[in-house]
């Protein structure tokens, strides 16, 4: 069913939902005044990228010109070099680009064996995926409070992996939102109480918002590639031990006129190993230097999106007292995902991964004496206090003051942010939860949201599901459609990204059928609503797989024009002159040369193809594009429910991970 308030476009004003001072200034003081945003955390995120590259290259450089003074010395000690010529291009040119072809190659084929992203990180350090379905108490709470998190920040639900290690522990993974996962350990799920368990998430999702996902499975590649050099050494040295006593067995008494050679092999080898080994030290420096700052970032983002400093204190404390180690053989590669260091020998200084827990812990309790918390089981239940309903107006979009104070809110959830999640899981059936993390089931939600409020239409749509559907999955729509119905206003995009880990699980064939009906149903009226536009654009882009390679280029001002043209009209559906206004004011925002608005065309799969372009652009291009789609959506001082859901639909593609637009949130009554 669609939710209340939505309208056509072209057909009926859309209903002014909030205005704009409507919203507080709610939330915890931000960082400070040098903190920085989203995208300037994004801009960060690619400059340390780029400085990782260069010394990457220096590193190499350096590795080459150390194997080349070394391969010199061996030569001319061998007398298969004249003594005093050290400068040979023939042999520097062999070394440099054999040494770079091994590195550059090593470095290809592990980020590449990490190509899928979160997953394969996961899988890497042992973790184990939690069925949507599960019915063990701990992994269900664990599944709440990620989905929680999510809805607070705006990010896609991130599939999560458990870690069967005693140890207090978690990690982000993944090259993108789409693609990130969250892992925990057993230790943290049975340790932690839901608050604790909840600061730890939160720091996690300070790690995918602020983009150090991306760099952390770069480091992996670089760092293996230059570990390839004393892979390659140790192999020489382990082929010359062998072939050495095997000359022996075979020559009995007599000189071993290939000795050597074998000795040149063998301290070739050496040099490679001792070279490699020393590479790795270094490369082990910058993953700590730039890690131990990301948990400081980290801890901090994560009191300010609860507001509970206690929670990942308390979780601190406890990993000080329980540990956090982890024994998975391969976790050593990815130490600078997780939450604590995962080795029991306590690195300090250069090499640490993470900063003092005594430090961490201080700068979050400065009353903390150092004395570490008893980490006891815990309760499955929650601990976070429930609302007390949902709270009226919280899922209703609303715009802020101004477009800039509603960009701030962009990758930066609040506390008000994180009770919206809370209550809204909190306000749909159990049964109806349930269903959200079963495929079959999930697909039948979603269509629900699809079905007409006018009756004829509806029965022509529920005919072509009759038709053409999985049997199963029709029975399922008319169980579920009485419990859809009820859901809250405004809720239903939010209901759309819950069902999305159910639906990642769908098969090719699977995915295409459900696609094609979504499809079907959205075209069953001949025409096309924003919100029909956004859900059908989210699903697309999380379920088909060569979508957005079908729409090759980057945006240019054509696409960004097309997008502001349509927020505008999505707001002014009947009034061809605010309409005007907003989109002259979103182009000014853009400093685009403000000319007519072209005249709406309802063209939505040239929207698609837009925002797809548009998608490429670098985080301060998309920083401004989403500022100027923000401009025309509250130029009038309110938001629509349908601006709110092509906002959000638009934030989504641009990787702009956009909170929900709160109203105030009304605290619980004293009892």
């Amino acid at each position: 069913m669609r939710p209340r308030g939505f309208c056509p476009m072209g057909l009926a004003p859309c209903p002014k939902i909030l205005p704009c001072a409507a919203l507080p200034n709610s939330g915890p003081a931000r960082r400070g005044d040098d903190s920085m945003d989203f995208f300037s955390e994004q801009d960060a995120a690619r400059r340390r990228s780029g400085r990782l590259a260069l010394f990457f290259i220096a590193a190499v450089i350096a590795i080459i010109a150390v194997v080349y003074v070394v391969l010199m010395i061996a030569l001319v000690f061998a007398d298969h070099h004249p003594p005093g010529t050290w400068w040979d291009p023939a042999i520097f040119a062999a070394t440099a680009i054999g040494l770079a072809v091994v590195i550059g190659l090593g470095s290809l084929w592990r980020i590449s064996s990490l190509k899928a992203g979160g997953p394969a990180v996961a899988e890497m350090v042992g973790g184990r995926l939690v069925s949507p379905t599960t019915t063990d108490a701990q992994e269900r709470r664990l599944l709440n409070i990620v989905e929680e998190m999510a809805l607070a920040s705006g990010t896609p639900v991130p599939p999560v992996y458990v870690m069967d290690e005693d140890g207090i522990n978690a990690f982000a993974a993944g090259y993108r939102l789409d693609n990130a996962v969250v892992g925990v350990t057993r230790g943290a799920m049975t340790r932690l109480s839901r608050d604790e368990l909840q600061g730890v998430i939160a720091h996690e999702f300070s790690h995918i918002l602020h983009g150090d996902m991306r760099l952390n499975i770069r480091l992996i590649g670089v760092l293996y590639g230059i570990l390839m050099l004393s892979i390659i050494g140790s192999v020489m040295m382990r082929s010359v031990f062998y072939s050495s006593l095997g000359r022996r067995r075979s020559s009995g008494r007599g000189r071993d006129n290939g000795g050597a050679a074998l000795i040149g092999i063998f301290a070739l080898g050496l040099a490679l190993y001792i070279i490699g080994s020393i590479g790795v030290l270094f490369g082990q420096l910058i993953k700590a230097a730039v890690s131990r700052q990301r948990e400081f970032l980290a801890d901090a983002s994560a009191v300010q999106y609860t507001r509970n400093p206690d929670g990942i204190a308390g979780a601190l404390k406890k990993l000080a007292g329980r540990g956090s180690r982890i024994e998975n053989p391969q976790a050593g590669e990815a130490s600078h995902f997780f939450f604590g260091a995962i080795s029991s020998l306590n690195f300090s200084g250069l090499l640490a991964t993470h900063p003092p827990l005594d430090e961490r812990i201080r700068r979050i309790d400065p009353a903390y004496q150092g004395k570490p918390s008893s980490a006891g089981k815990a309760s499955a239940a929650p601990a976070s206090p429930q609302l007390s309903g949902f709270a009226a107006g919280a899922a209703a979009p609303a715009a802020s003051i101004s477009a800039s104070r509603f960009m701030q809110s962009v990758g930066d959830p609040q506390a008000g942010h994180m009770a919206y999640g809370h209550a809204l899981l909190a306000a749909i059936p159990v049964d109806l939860h349930q269903a959200l993390h079963e495929p079959s089931s999930a697909r039948a939600v979603v269509e629900c949201l699809l079905l007409d409020d006018d009756p004829a239409i509806a029965k022509v749509q529920l005919a072509a599901l009759e038709r053409h559907g999985d049997p199963q999955v029709v029975a399922e729509l008319h169980r579920l459609r009485p419990q859809v119905a009820r859901l809250p206003a405004h809720s239903a995009l939010e209901i759309l990204e819950l069902s999305l880990p159910a639906l990642h699980t769908l098969s090719a064939s699977q995915r295409r059928q459900f696609l094609a009906m979504v499809d079907a149903l959205i075209q069953a009226d001949q025409r096309v609503t924003p919100f029909e536009f956004s859900l059908r654009h989210i699903l697309h882009r999380a379920l088909n797989e060569d979508w957005q390679r079908a729409h090759a280029g980057r945006g240019d001002q054509s696409d960004a024009r097309r997008v502001l043209q349509m927020v505008a009209s999505v707001g002014h559906p009947e009034d061809a002159s605010a309409a005007a206004a907003a989109f002259a004011a979103a182009c000014q925002h853009l400093e685009m040369r403000a000319e007519a608005m072209p005249a709406a065309e309802n063209d939505w799969p040239a929207m698609d193809r837009a925002l797809i372009r548009l998608a490429r652009h670098r985080p301060a291009a998309k920083r401004k594009l989403l500022g100027a789609v923000v401009t025309a959506a509250a130029a009038d001082g309110v938001i629509t429910a349908d601006e709110a859901d092509v906002v959000r639909a638009i934030a989504l593609s641009l990787e702009c991970p956009l909170p929900p637009l709160l109203a105030e949130v009304q605290p619980a009554p004293a009892a």
